[in-house]
């Protein structure tokens, strides 16, 4: 077994090697549910605190959710760093006409510049399309389904 060791690594440029400084995760299998329809945002619980070692650091937030309803809606899920929301806000319809409860699994990614060295909270909240049906973040009601939200700094 050979042992590598080296005290930097370099670009053909001379530049820095990104490299991974540190990674945050939180997990859940708890159904969150709401009435409150679109664009009105609410907590899902998943939520992580990272507090980055360089202004010139990037986030790379991935999340991988579940989100039911009881109503023929979509679902809206979005990233918020601190109060702020990031990103697009991600769309899921879960059900159809002929069906009841389903549950949809998807997963997104984004890369943030915060420019900051002060901890970060990220965030994933969610809401209802057009309706006041209730829909439910990490599964549907009865059944739950596990989520997740990791938040990686990338040195720069």
């Amino acid at each position: 077994m050979s042992t590598l060791k080296v005290e930097n690594l370099q670009k053909l440029n001379g530049s820095q090697f990104p490299l991974v400084g540190q990674v945050v995760t939180d997990t859940s299998m708890a159904v969150t549910s709401t009435t409150s329809s679109f664009p009105t945002f609410v907590d899902t619980g998943l939520s992580v605190d990272i507090t980055l070692s360089s202004t010139s650091s990037k986030v790379l937030i991935c999340v991988t959710e579940a989100v039911g309803s009881s109503a023929n809606d979509f679902i809206a899920t979005r990233l918020y760093r601190n109060s702020t929301a990031i990103g697009n806000y991600h769309q899921y319809t879960p059900r159809s006409a002929t069906s009841a409860d389903l549950i949809q699994h998807g997963s997104f990614h984004y890369l943030d510049s915060p420019s900051s060295i002060s901890t970060l909270n990220y965030s994933v909240k969610f809401c209802n399309g057009t309706s006041s049906n209730a829909c439910y973040h990490g599964g549907r009601s009865g059944a739950s389904s596990f989520c997740m939200i990791s938040v990686m700094e990338v040195l720069a």
